[in-house]
């Protein structure tokens, strides 16, 4: 019981001091490499709510995934997308995932990036960026961001974070206006 206490005031103190640090530009200056190797910039979710997930590259977490797929499907024609950045932090760099492996196992049909570091010294650009350069570090797979559609991320949820909590956040961020 202790150790579910601890875990939750820790991610209720994650969750506040996300929402306390302000980016001084916003992650559309960022690019990453898609699963098959084509290079995509940041810029292109500009408008768009964003929910950027790091995930593992094995079969675990096939609830999860069915989870984000339903939020995806039932948000994506008011302007929201999941990233997914499979890690190597949490899984063994010997599992590697090919470009459908998350199509064919999971039925996913929202964008999937390379595998990358999350956190520590190898941690991708993008991700150096949302944890503030490590102080908001990633601890588990399936932490996520959620970045409004001006590039700015406004919310980071632990990995046990409640689906509800974090849909109703999505919901939030779609109610702020598109660019024109």
């Amino acid at each position: 019981m202790k150790k579910a206490i601890i875990i939750v005031a820790a991610s209720l103190l994650t969750l506040a001091i996300c929402d306390a640090q302000v980016h001084n530009h916003p992650i559309i200056d960022y690019a990453a490499k898609t699963i098959d190797g084509d290079t995509v910039s940041m810029r292109e979710y500009f408008g768009k709510v964003c929910l950027i997930v790091n995930a593992p590259t094995s079969e675990n977490g096939a609830k999860r995934f069915e989870r984000l797929s339903r939020l995806r499907e039932k948000y994506k024609d008011r302007g929201f997308e999941i990233l997914l950045f499979p890690c190597f932090d949490f899984t063994p760099e010997s599992e590697r995932a090919s470009g459908n492996f998350y199509k064919e196992k999971f039925g996913l049909e929202f964008p999937v990036f390379e595998r990358i570091y999350v956190s520590g010294k190898k941690a991708h650009p993008i991700y150096k960026y949302l944890t503030f350069d490590g102080t908001l570090p990633v601890k588990e797979n399936f932490e996520a961001f959620l970045i409004n559609r001006y590039g700015v991320p406004i919310k980071k949820f632990a990995a046990n974070s409640d689906f509800k909590l974090i849909e109703r956040e999505i919901r939030k961020a779609l109610r702020q206006k598109p660019m024109k």
